[in-house]
């Protein structure tokens, strides 16, 4: 059960950080060129965190599909980290007892 809690934790880490990383990267491209196009589009960027950089770069696509891809692409990761965490949280915990309880 220790292997299997390593993984389940280290998944989850691995899905983050990269998911974290994609929407950094992403949004350090986003706002500068957002800036240059108006401050109503750099608002919009800045207060809406994920929808805002997306709408941005649908508006204008012209080398902006990969930034759009990785903002979207970020935020699915963040998404199936959180969801695996709070999916499958509770049944790994609760198999860890299990495992205690018959153990000891």
């Amino acid at each position: 059960m220790d292997i299997a809690f390593f993984a389940f934790v280290l998944s989850i880490a691995l899905l983050a950080a990269v998911g974290v990383v994609m929407l950094l990267v992403g949004y350090i491209v986003v706002i500068p060129a957002s800036i240059t196009r108006g401050w109503w589009w750099a608002a919009f960027v800045v207060f809406l965190p994920i929808l805002g950089p997306i709408f941005f770069c649908r508006a204008f696509p012209e080398g902006l599909r990969k930034t759009r891809l990785q903002i979207f692409f970020g935020t699915l990761l963040l998404m199936g980290a959180a969801a695996l965490l709070y999916g499958g949280g509770p049944w790994i915990a609760q198999q860890m007892i299990d495992a205690a309880k018959a153990a000891g």
